[in-house]
Parts: C-alpha cells; sequence; structure tokens
C-alpha cells in the first residue's frame, strides 16, 4: 500500500533546504566582515600600544560586555576589580582590554576618573579601549513596559552584535548578566571563550512561586487566570535561559544563593564557581571603632528593589517609639541616581520623609564621591539594608570593613552568605520600651562578644557579626537596640568581629586572587 507525504510537509522540507544555505553563507560574510574590521583595530592597536613589544605579535583581545560601565554601582566594582586584575597579571602583559559600554554622554576619560575617584583603582589606559554602544535603549527596561523579561532579553542579542560587529574579542566576559548573547557570540564569532560573572539569575524558581501567592493577595477578578498565564509564560522563559546559559563556557557567581539557582537553571559543567565581589577593606579597615556618630547609612543605588521606603518607614517608627533617644540620630542614604527614574525616586522618598515627619533627620548624598562614601562610613555606627532576595550585598560587607554594625534584610546573600552567624534579637526583646539588654544572640549570649577585642583575631566562626530583619518593626527594635541598648564593649565587640569577617572573606585580594586562577591565560591561549 503506498503513502503519500502531505505537501505541506514537502513545502516545509524544500523551505529549509532553500533557506539553510542562505543561512550559512550569510553567517560566513559577516563572520568575514567582522574579521576584517577586528585585524584593523589589532593593526591600530600593536602600532599605538608601548606594551607591545614585537609588532608581528598577535594581541590578546579581553572583551568585557557592560553596557552600564559608569553606573558606579557594585557590579561595577566587579567589572574594574576584574579587569584591573588582570591587567596586573604577567600572564595578560601582552592583552588589550575591550569595554563595550552604552554610556555614550561621557569620555574614555571621564570614566577612568571616576574608576579611580569611586573605586580607587588605576586602570592601565594605554591597554584599554571603550567600545561605545548607541542602542543601549535596546537593555533598557523603560523600553518595555510589557514583557520586560522577553524584551530586554531579545534587546541585548541587538547589543550584543553592535558590540561584535565593531570589534570580536579574543575572550568575551559578560559581567552583567545578558546569558542571551551567548549563543549569539558563539555563532557569529566563532569558537571564543564565553565567560559569565552572574550577580542573578533574570528569573528564578523564587518568582515563579511568587506569582500566584500575589494574584491570591490581590483578589482581582480573573487573577488566577492571569496567574495561570503568567506562569506558564515565566516557565518558557526559564527553559529558554537555562538554554542560552549553558552556552557559557566558565561560569562564575556571586553568592550562594546565585550558584544554587544558576545550577538549576543553566546546569553547567562544571558547576558555577562561588567568587564573592571585591570590597576594597584595605581602604576601609583603618577607620577607628570608638568615638562613633549616631547615624545610620545606606548605600545603594536608588533603585525600587533597594526598598530605601522601609528604611526611612522603620527609621521613623524607631524616632516614634523612643523620640528622646533618637532625637541626635541621623540616618544618611547614599547611592548614584543613573537616570530619571531614579531621580523621581528620590523626590517620592524626599516627600515620604516629609509625610513621616523625620525629613530634618534623613539626609540625601546622591552620586557621592569615594571621599565623602568613606567619611559617612568612617563616623557612622550603623549600616542598613532592606532589599528582599539581594544576591549578594556589597554594601554591607563595606559596612562591615568599615567597623559598622550591619542590620541587613533576612533572604538572600546577607542571609547565607554575608551576616554570618547573625543575631535575631528583635523579637527576643522583652519589650519595644524596654532599656534592659536581651540575650544578644541565639547562639552564644552575650558573652560570646567578649571573646574578642580591637586588637585581637576571633578564635571562633561562631561569633555574630550583624543583625537581620524583614518588617518595619523588626528594623526600628534593631536600631533601637543597636543605638540605645548595646553597652559600649559589646558595641566594640560587634564592630570588631564584623571587620575581621569582611577583611577574612570578602576582600578586594581574595577577588582578585579567585580571578586570575580561574581566567588564566592558558585556557584561552588557543582562542582564534
Amino acid at each position: 500500500m503506498s503513502s503519500t507525504v502531505h505537501p505541506l510537509v514537502v513545502t516545509l522540507i524544500y523551505v529549509l533546504l532553500s533557506v539553510g544555505p542562505l543561512i550559512y553563507f550569510v553567517t560566513l560574510y559577516i563572520r568575514f566582515q567582522w574579521q576584517t574590521r577586528t585585524q584593523a583595530f589589532r593593526r591600530r592597536v600593536t602600532n599605538s600600544s608601548p606594551s607591545t613589544s614585537d609588532p608581528a605579535e598577535h594581541p590578546l583581545l579581553v572583551g568585557f560586555f557592560h553596557p552600564y560601565c559608569n553606573a558606579g554601582g557594585g557590579g561595577e566594582r566587579v567589572l574594574w576589580t576584574a579587569l584591573h586584575a588582570l591587567q596586573q597579571n604577567p600572564g595578560y602583559a601582552q592583552a588589550h582590554f575591550l569595554v563595550y559600554t552604552g554610556d555614550t554622554n561621557v569620555t574614555t576619560q571621564d570614566i577612568i576618573d571616576r574608576v579611580k575617584d569611586q573605586f580607587n583603582l588605576a586602570l592601565d589606559s594605554d591597554r584599554l579601549t571603550f567600545v561605545f554602544l548607541r542602542k543601549r535603549y535596546l537593555v533598557d527596561d523603560t523600553t518595555y513596559p510589557r514583557f520586560t523579561l522577553v524584551g530586554q532579553s531579545l534587546g541585548s542579542l541587538g547589543l550584543a552584535y553592535e558590540a561584535l560587529q565593531k570589534v570580536v574579542p579574543d575572550i568575551f566576559i559578560d559581567t552583567m548578566g545578558y546569558a542571551f548573547t551567548y549563543p549569539l557570540v558563539r555563532w557569529l564569532a566563532g569558537r571564543i571563550p564565553i565567560v559569565a560573572y552572574v550577580h542573578y539569575p533574570t528569573i528564578s524558581t523564587d518568582m515563579i512561586k511568587q506569582v500566584p501567592q500575589r494574584a491570591r493577595q490581590s483578589g482581582r477578578f480573573g487573577a488566577n487566570w492571569y496567574a495561570r498565564i503568567k506562569v506558564g509564560y515565566y516557565r518558557l522563559f526559564a527553559q529558554t535561559y537555562g538554554w542560552v546559559g549553558s552556552w557559557a563556557d566558565l561560569v562564575m557567581v556571586n553568592s550562594t544563593w546565585t550558584k544554587n539557582h544558576i545550577d538549576q537553571l543553566w546546569q553547567p559543567k562544571p558547576s558555577a564557581t562561588i567568587v564573592y565581589p571585591p570590597c576594597d577593606t584595605d581602604s576601609l579597615r583603618g577607620f577607628p571603632l570608638a568615638g562613633r556618630t549616631r547615624a545610620i547609612v545606606s548605600v545603594a543605588q536608588f533603585r525600587p528593589e533597594k526598598n530605601h521606603a522601609l528604611q526611612i518607614q522603620a527609621f521613623a517608627k524607631y524616632c516614634v517609639n523612643y523620640p528622646e533617644l533618637a532625637r541626635d540620630v541621623k540616618l544618611v542614604l547614599i547611592g548614584s541616581a543613573r537616570h530619571e527614574g531614579d531621580r523621581a525616586r528620590i523626590v517620592e522618598l524626599r516627600e515620604l520623609a516629609a509625610r513621616l515627619q523625620v525629613t530634618d533627620q534623613v539626609h540625601f548624598a546622591i552620586n557621592a564621591s569615594f571621599t565623602e562614601l568613606t567619611d559617612y562610613l568612617a563616623t557612622a555606627q550603623v549600616g542598613i539594608h532592606a532589599m528582599k532576595e539581594e544576591h549578594f550585598g556589597i554594601g554591607i560587607v563595606e559596612y562591615m570593613a568599615a567597623g559598622l554594625i550591619p542590620i541587613a534584610h533576612r533572604s538572600g546573600g546577607p542571609e547565607l552568605d554575608i551576616v554570618r552567624p547573625s543575631c535575631d534579637l528583635p523579637l527576643m526583646m522583652k519589650s519595644e520600651g524596654s532599656t534592659s539588654s536581651p540575650q544578644l544572640c541565639n547562639l552564644k549570649g552575650p558573652e560570646a562578644l567578649h571573646k574578642v577585642s580591637d586588637h585581637s583575631l576571633p578564635t571562633s566562626s561562631e561569633l555574630p557579626c550583624g543583625f537581620l530583619a524583614t518588617t518595619e518593626q523588626e528594623y526600628a527594635a534593631t536600631l533601637h537596640y543597636c543605638l540605645d541598648v548595646l553597652s559600649e564593649e559589646e558595641r566594640l565587640s560587634l564592630q570588631t568581629q564584623a571587620r575581621h569577617t569582611a577583611m577574612d572573606r570578602f576582600s578586594q585580594v581574595e577577588f582578585q586572587k579567585q580571578w586570575v586562577a580561574l581566567v588564566q591565560p592558558q585556557r584561552f591561549s588557543s582562542a582564534d
């Protein structure tokens, strides 16, 4: 009995046979054009760079894909510390470094000066080229009011295409988490190594779980159906995200929280390596611990997820509950404003402080210099953090290194990696008006803190180094406890243990050591 093939199948086969070769030849043409431009760039670098002794030598091009390199946050500290470490490494003595950025409103020297001013890192400008990209709007969240995840991810393809069109590196290092660019890099740029440093997954199982919970809380008509559709959308996106992430050759993550999610989604071989982001502990460790002002500082970009509103609300509650004690206390919000959205949020935060009647005690330090930042860190007593599920929390490490007592959100990196072990004391207070000292820590009690001093290293990893909180009430109670209840001896002991923890785990030297060990030049010496 004869069987016939459906005409649609035949048509599809013809289309594939026709389009396949066309795609292949278009790819070859694109690669040829890009290689021609890159070779011309190499010649310019070789002729102008004093580090290249042999004009015929093939300079290794190390490209960092970081479209917001001038933002001034923790992610940018990772970028510049990693680049600086490679520039100082003898194995990369003949390498030239590229930074793909969309910061077209500043000059090369502006960026280098800001890196020096804000992060205290002196870059070798002779071995550094900024590749300015005009299409950064493709990855801006404001471009996609709906389907933001898909929009930004697909937009990153266009931005990466523009980057590679200008110059193709020998090593592609993504330090912002644009995983959708990896297959494009492999397809159009050839077999070049792809290195990923992931601060947080674009999507996580936590995000998917929150959708039905929020639907139930909203109580709106049709919310359950909308939640089902959104969960399906998230799951499909998560599967695609896992596939594109698997193209990375080397995966580094900033925390246990991030590693758990990336290993689950990407399933990289080998699994992701935790490399804690750098903190400039050396410049912070010398600040005196005693004689500090009754100030609370918050160091974070003015983004909505940083939850500055909760910090102001908790501070206002503390002021209401303890008006006499709080009279001389101030809250200082330190952070950079990247664009109009950030500036609008600052206006809203000022209005919130006014409504809560704490305007005179809440101060804003916007786009503060490195010197201004260190001045605040050198004199304040408490550092506050309120972001839920923070992937790491480099600002908390800076608090600890500078000698502040950290109060962080009980979730994510702060809970799993940084404030470990922590004190859980807000709920242990007998009453909000109590002035007697409760048991300081659920691990060791007050006597644990007396085992360390400002001049001796801690003898136990079980010593508490800070506090965790979740609600406005918990934050307010913890502020009261740190500022008003702790004795001077207990406060100094906590500050000392926090500083030693930061120096041992999260120093800039430790980051650079791990980064250079993983991103070895031998690993990429055979790259085309």
